[in-house]
C-alpha cells in the first residue's frame, strides 16, 4: 500500500489507514485538510527522492515529525532554531 502527499499542506493520505486505493478517489475528492484537488498529491516515496540532495538535518526531522501525525509545532523562533523554521515552510 501507497502513501501520497499533499503538496499544500503535507496531509499524508495512506490507503493501508484509508482503506481504499488512490487511484480509485474520484477526480473530485479534494484533501480533508486545505482542500486541493488529488493533482496536488504526490507518491511519498517519489517526494522523499526528490528531496534528498540537498536536505538538512531539519529538513528530515520536520519530514518525521510530520508521517507521525504532527500538526502543530510551538516554539520561539531564534537563531539556534531557523533551519527548523525554514523546514517547516
Amino acid at each position: 500500500m501507497a502513501k501520497y502527499r499533499c503538496t499544500v499542506c503535507n496531509y499524508v493520505f495512506d490507503e493501508e489507514k484509508e482503506v481504499r486505493k488512490f487511484s480509485d478517489l474520484s477526480k473530485e475528492w479534494v484533501c480533508p485538510i486545505r482542500g486541493a484537488r488529488k493533482s496536488a498529491f504526490i507518491l511519498l516515496s517519489e517526494a522523499i527522492e526528490q528531496k534528498k540532495e540537498g536536505m538538512t538535518v531539519s529538513d528530515v526531522l520536520i519530514d518525521q515529525i510530520t508521517e507521525w501525525g504532527v500538526k502543530y509545532v510551538f516554539g520561539v523562533p531564534g537563531t539556534s532554531t531557523l533551519g527548523i523554521v525554514d523546514a517547516i515552510n
